[in-house]
């Protein structure tokens, strides 16, 4: 249960941070502002959708870390830990868009579709890379 946290919260902030950080550089860089939230308004934005995705991820993959390795009685490796890590980096991208895709989807299908996607990574980890 524990390893399975720490999992979590190494998701939570393989999302979380490339994205926040690319938003920092474009606000202060591009200086993006918006006229009706101002420049770091649309930083927080950004950063709370991003988190709340981040959340979505880590809460996804705790699961099925859980279901696949905790329950069976298994060990995380090394080789999964940097799987996961480069794969919610890479998922990281994908959150950066998430305004655009709330508004094209709807908030209730992107954070369906959201949590399905991090969890069949989590799955896809978990489960079929130890046969591999």
């Amino acid at each position: 249960m524990r390893v399975s946290l720490k999992i979590a919260a190494l998701v939570f902030f393989a999302v979380l941070t490339p994205v926040t950080l690319w938003n920092a550089g474009h606000l202060y860089l591009a200086q993006s502002c918006d006229p009706k939230f101002g420049c770091i308004g649309v930083f927080q934005l950004l950063t709370f959708v991003v988190g709340i995705c981040a959340g979505i991820s880590a809460l996804s993959v705790f699961v099925a870390h859980y279901i696949f390795v905790v329950r069976c009685g298994g060990d995380t490796t090394r080789r999964e830990i940097a799987l996961t890590l480069l794969c919610f980096a890479g998922v990281s991208i994908a959150s950066g868009s998430a305004i655009g895709l709330a508004e094209a989807l709807g908030v209730a299908a992107l954070a369906s579709l959201w949590t399905l996607v991090s969890f069949l990574i989590g799955i896809a980890i978990f489960k079929f890379v130890r046969k591999i």
